[in-house]
């Protein structure tokens, strides 16, 4: 038991980790929000559930690809804003590297 245990808190570890291992804010990020967006989908869908007028339910799903797809940019912002800023910062260190051999 204290072995499968071990294990699985090893998994956990490794889905929140970086490739260097250490814990990664954006992953961790990622993983709230994605728990935030699914309790908010589903408060959405169970007012819809509750509507009684047919125009209100109409506007209420028209809007809703948009809502789930402002929640899976919302998800991904994290992950994004980190690999740009690494790209970035790689970039400026690659200037200053070719600016310091001239």
């Amino acid at each position: 038991m204290r072995i499968v245990l071990k294990r699985i808190v090893t998994d956990i570890e490794s889905i929140f980790s970086s490739a260097e291992g250490s814990i990664s804010s954006a992953r961790v990020l990622m993983f709230l929000l994605a728990i935030f967006g699914m309790y908010e989908l589903h408060s959405i869908i169970r007012h819809m559930n509750e509507l009684k007028d047919t125009a209100t339910l109409a506007l209420w799903m028209g809007g809703l690809p948009t809502i789930i797809g402002m929640f899976i940019a919302l998800m991904a912002a994290p992950y994004t804003i980190s690999k740009s800023a690494g790209t970035v910062s790689d970039l400026v260190s690659l200037i200053q590297s070719r600016r310091n051999n001239q």
